[in-house]
């Protein structure tokens, strides 16, 4: 334990320090080349990995979460036998994340992509003992493949035409292929547009965009540090990144930008009507993570990748905080995690509610806060840019009715859990559950120390992030598709904040109607379907469980029918098995006696003779 969290504090030490070298100007780029790893007649693929402005704030977000979540493992998982087990998969996690942040080529990017899916699958189902983590686990992984075959394909395409999978190497000729085209199954698409859309597949499945969603809320039922690992800085967060490092190849394709927008604006409006409706605490800030990210593939749909960065640094972490508060309220609550069964935790845990509530104000991008600077100024750029780019003004009020859906059950949830005045918890438990916190100052100070980020990163790093700034020069594409709003988004965003407190003020006027199944609110039918069906996640896991997986099962059990019974048996097999018995047959007439070889072979000339007759005459 002491070995991990040194190592991952000299992580933690080493990307500030880089990062503050990068500020000052010391340095741009710096590669480093450990060998020849793959050698081919026409790609040379090596151990090299690149120091740039993007991987050093990348192992920021990575390091200091990684790090703060193995110290709250130390508490938090310190009554498990298999804690060892735990922090060894944690820093493997990690070790590959930190492999995909800074790999100079795709073949080692997609080496690290690939050890990221094998941790969480190992993460999610660490208590192997359930069957439901097993199952969840296996999602993830199968989703995950999804994506990741998508990612291959992109790799091979970018071998077969480029010969080399250096990233470098790729974006200096990418423009020569700009007019090669790929025609094939009647559709034609430019070679930049198909590289393009098998990056976003693969984006998709890692970073649980609509379609292949579903594994992110079914992760939940690993342990809490992994929910906050994998939903705050590393697991999620790679196909945003991926983007991001190839938006050199990527902004060369507007089909696939446009594809970009309208998933981003879909997913982010899909997870928030879907978290209004649910009752699970840890589901609930996961619908919020596919929201969010939601918000960063918009800010790449419109070619503003360092406002994505900008919006993936700051989500990570009030989403820390978020899950790690939430994991311990679940914690105090004896493993509960049914938001109606909890209740007047503030009574006795201020500190819980001041940290959810700090984590919950930025994750709806309350004024001032780090979530406000990162998310207000992708509201205001797909503002400007409806009109630039003949995009119809709905994708922007459908992004401001997701803001207003992140409030709702941001503070749904802070009140189900605060100051819902529960009958069944009693005044012994609650002071029991003051005790537990008040022996652990590590996991305080874990909190505070992210407290302090959610309020003051976003604006202490906001000159770096905004577009046109030339911190990112060589490392992320800056198109003049970008507009540089930040300095005039503050006022254009003030009155739509005050839009948004007093929907909130009147959210909690009328409580009854959104928290409490109100006899106003339930006696209308089609409320109550339209609640059913957002509590039932739109019955996309019904879809997938019952009519694709059961088609896939009925395709192969026919096919393994079709292929074990009749070509094996008419095939190969009944071949064999024929000439096995004929040769035995045959066998038998290999008697010794001259007698019976004369009277084969007179039966044998009367055949042939009957058998020319019938067909010649």
């Amino acid at each position: 334990m002491f070995l991990s969290s040194f190592y991952l504090f000299f992580m933690f030490f080493f990307s500030w320090v880089l990062l503050f070298y990068n500020l000052t100007g010391k340095y741009e780029v710096i590669n480093f080349n450990f060998g020849t790893w793959i050698f081919s007649s026409f790609n040379i693929s090596s151990w090299s990995f690149i120091f740039d402005s993007l991987s050093s704030v990348m192992c920021i977000v990575v390091s200091t979460v990684s790090f703060l979540v193995v110290l709250y493992s130390f508490n938090y998982m310190s009554e498990d036998p298999e804690i060892i087990r735990f922090l060894s998969y944690l820093s493997l996690f990690t070790f590959f994340m930190i492999v995909l942040v800074l790999s100079d080529n795709l073949i080692m990017l997609f080496l690290g992509w690939e050890g990221v899916g094998l941790c969480s699958y190992l993460l999610i189902g660490f208590w192997h003992t359930r069957i439901q983590a097993g199952k969840s686990s296996l999602k993830a992984l199968f989703m995950n493949r999804i994506g990741d075959f998508f990612i291959l394909i992109a790799t091979c395409i970018c071998l077969k035409y480029f010969k080399s999978a250096d990233l470098h190497t790729i974006f200096s000729i990418v423009p020569y292929f700009s007019t090669v085209f790929y025609d094939s199954f009647f559709i034609k698409l430019s070679l930049i547009d198909l590289i393009s859309l098998f990056i976003l597949l693969g984006a998709v499945g890692k970073s649980a965009q609509l379609g292949l969603h579903t594994w992110l809320p079914d992760a939940m039922e690993g342990p809490t540090p992994v929910s906050a690992l994998i939903h705050a800085a590393t697991m999620v967060t790679a196909g945003i990144y991926l983007i991001i490092r190839l938006s050199f190849l990527i902004d060369m394709s507007p089909l696939i930008l446009n594809f970009m927008l309208i998933l981003g604006v879909i997913t982010s409006c899909f997870s928030g009507l879907i978290a209004v409706c649910q009752w699970d605490l840890k589901k609930i800030i996961a619908f919020s993570t596919c929201s969010q990210l939601g918000y960063m593939l918009i800010s790449c749909g419109l070619s503003s990748y360092t406002t994505a960065l900008y919006h993936l640094s700051t989500h990570a972490f009030f989403k820390a905080l978020l899950f790690l508060a939430a994991g311990y309220v679940i914690h105090l609550f004896n493993g509960e995690q049914d938001i109606r069964k909890m209740g007047s935790l503030i009574l006795t845990s201020p500190f819980l509610y001041t940290t959810i509530f700090i984590a919950s104000l930025s994750l709806a991008g309350f004024i001032g806060l780090s979530g406000f600077y990162s998310k207000e100024i992708i509201l205001h750029n797909l503002y400007l840019n409806s009109s630039s780019r003949n995009l119809v003004f709905i994708f922007y009020y459908f992004l401001l009715f997701s803001s207003i859906l992140t409030l709702v059950y941001s503070f749904r949830l802070i009140y189900y859990v605060f100051f819902n005045e529960n009958a069944s918890l009693h005044k012994k438990y609650l002071s029991e559950s003051f005790e537990k916190l008040s022996g652990n100052e590590i996991t305080i100070f874990i909190l505070f120390f992210l407290s302090i980020f959610s309020i003051f990163f976003g604006y202490f790093f906001k000159n770096i992030f905004i577009p046109g700034s030339s911190f990112f020069k060589d490392s992320v594409w800056y198109s003049n598709k970008a507009y540089d709003c930040y300095l005039d988004f503050i006022f254009f965003e003030v009155d739509f904040f005050l839009f948004i407190l007093t929907i909130f003020f009147l959210f909690l006027l009328f409580k009854n109607l959104f928290f409490n199944k109100s006899d106003f609110f339930y006696s209308y039918v089609l409320f109550t379907r339209a609640y059913n069906f957002l509590n039932f996640k739109f019955y996309i896991d019904v879809i997938y469980n019952y009519i694709i997986i059961l088609f896939l099962q009925i395709f192969f059990i026919l096919f393994e029918i079709i292929e074990k019974g009749l070509l094996e048996n008419f095939g190969p097999h009944g071949i064999l098995f024929f000439s096995y018995k004929l040769s035995c047959g045959i066998k038998k007439f290999h008697t010794g006696y001259i007698h019976h070889y004369t009277g084969v072979i007179i039966l044998s000339l009367l055949y042939y003779i009957i058998f020319f007759l019938f067909f010649f005459f």
